[in-house]
């Protein structure tokens, strides 16, 4: 087995499988040990025991999940100028809670949605809106800010966001040509001033 090589199949199986959890087709943990499985295929068929160490090692790495830099000064920051902060992700709720109260960001979020639980997973425009809804907005006022450039930005865009911001950190998938209304960073230390927002 080529490390590199393993490496490079088990980014690019992640959203074609995850699509299973999306559809309701796959738990977590069955994608868990579905993407471990095809990243190996060319190489032969993991024991069973291979894959349950896997899944357990990946569940127990969400109650120590770290930041990305500068997480916690951008979301202080964005509450101190008055702005609501959410979040929305296509994980399940459970899984959500967990990696907030991990990061210790509950108190800096106002509203964390599931968009799976609710049936309407990212990049369906009913996610968005129903993120601007528990927030208590108009999507019209929102800015989204996240590192998948179809599913964070430009979906959310289409969706009637104001603006969209892809923190573009040079690993996952790579975007093309941004639509309008779209900015990259390369640090969450940009957003605001990727966003017009005076720095505090």
């Amino acid at each position: 087995m080529q490390p590199e090589e393993a490496r490079r199949r088990f980014a690019a199986c992640r959203e074609p499988l995850y699509e299973r959890i999306l559809s309701g087709a796959w738990t977590v943990d069955e994608y868990r040990r579905g993407q471990l499985a095809e990243t190996v295929a060319p190489w032969g068929v993991l024991p069973e025991e291979v894959l349950s160490a896997h899944c357990a090692l990946r569940e127990a790495a969400v109650d120590g999940t770290s930041p990305v830099p500068g997480t916690h000064a951008l979301l202080e920051q964005l509450r101190a100028s008055g702005l609501a902060v959410g979040v929305l992700t296509n994980g399940t709720g459970a899984l959500l809670q967990r990696k907030l109260a991990a990061l210790g960001l509950e108190e800096l979020v106002d509203a964390a949605i599931s968009a799976v639980d609710l049936g309407t997973p990212k990049p369906a425009p009913a996610a968005y809106r129903t993120a601007a809804a528990a927030l208590g907005l108009a999507p019209t006022a929102l800015a989204m800010v996240g590192d998948h450039p179809e599913w964070d930005v430009a979906a959310a865009l289409r969706a009637g966001y104001a603006a969209a911001v892809w923190l573009d950190r040079g690993i996952g998938v790579q975007a093309g040509e941004l639509p309008p209304g779209a900015v990259r960073v390369r640090t969450l230390a940009e957003v605001t001033a990727a966003l017009g927002l005076a720095a505090g």
